[in-house]
């Protein structure tokens, strides 16, 4: 559980909001990854073991030696 609950529902609000007034698409990621830092999780130790193995796998099928 995060310790700022308001930066993961901060971002899918402003992202909806910003696709609602017809920003661009990097400017709404822009705004996404500005509340993810906001939140102070630490993303990349929550990313990389989800990430890790899944991007392992995928390269180990998709392109084979």
């Amino acid at each position: 559980m995060p310790d700022r609950p308001l930066g993961v529902l901060a971002a899918p609000a402003l992202l909806v909001f910003l696709a609602y007034r017809g920003a661009s698409v990097l400017l709404e990621l822009l705004a996404l990854l500005g509340v993810a830092f906001a939140a102070g999780t630490p993303l990349m130790a929550c990313h990389t073991p989800v990430f890790t193995p899944a991007a392992g796998g995928f390269i180990v099928q998709s392109f084979p030696l």
